[in-house]
C-alpha cells in the first residue's frame, strides 16, 4: 500500500487543492448513496468493467462531467418555436438538461429544460419560447 506523505507543518493547501478535495468528498459521499440503492448500483454494476465496482464507476461518473458532442443549430433563426439539438454522452443517461440562451451582449434571454430524444438518447431538443434578434453564429 502506497502512504500518503505529510504535508509540512504550516503548510496551507492552495484553493484548487481545496476544490478538489470537497469534489473528491462529494464524489465519495456519492458512490456511497448509489450503493445503498439496488436499482442504481445495478444501472452502475452493467457499465463496470472488469475488476471495477458500481462504487468505483460512480465515483468516475461523479468525477468526469458529461461529455458534450454539439448543438445543431440549422434550425435556429432566433424565433420563437425554434429548435436546438443538443449531444451528449454520460457513464450512466443523463437525466436532466438545463438550457440557456443569451444575446449577443451576454443577457440572458431565456432558460428551460430540453427533451431527450425518445430513440436516440444522445440528443436533447429544447424549443425557443423567446425571439433573439441579436442572433450571432
Amino acid at each position: 500500500m502506497t502512504k500518503i506523505p505529510k504535508m509540512p507543518d504550516g503548510y496551507e493547501a492552495s484553493e484548487a487543492q481545496k476544490a478538489q478535495k470537497l469534489r473528491f468528498k462529494q464524489a465519495t459521499y456519492y458512490a456511497k448513496s448509489v450503493i445503498q440503492n439496488e436499482e442504481i448500483k445495478a444501472a452502475y454494476t452493467a457499465k463496470a468493467k472488469k475488476g471495477a465496482s458500481a462504487y468505483n464507476v460512480a465515483m468516475k461518473d461523479f468525477m468526469t462531467p458529461p461529455e458534450f458532442y454539439g448543438v445543431q443549430l440549422d434550425q435556429y433563426t432566433g424565433a420563437i418555436g425554434d429548435v436546438l439539438i443538443f449531444e451528449f454522452q454520460d457513464i450512466l443517461e443523463l437525466t436532466y438538461v438545463k438550457v440557456f440562451i443569451y444575446d449577443a451582449e451576454g443577457v440572458l434571454l431565456e432558460e428551460g429544460e430540453a427533451v431527450q430524444n425518445a430513440i436516440f438518447k444522445l440528443n436533447w431538443q429544447y424549443t425557443t419560447t423567446v425571439a433573439n434578434s441579436t442572433l450571432v453564429f
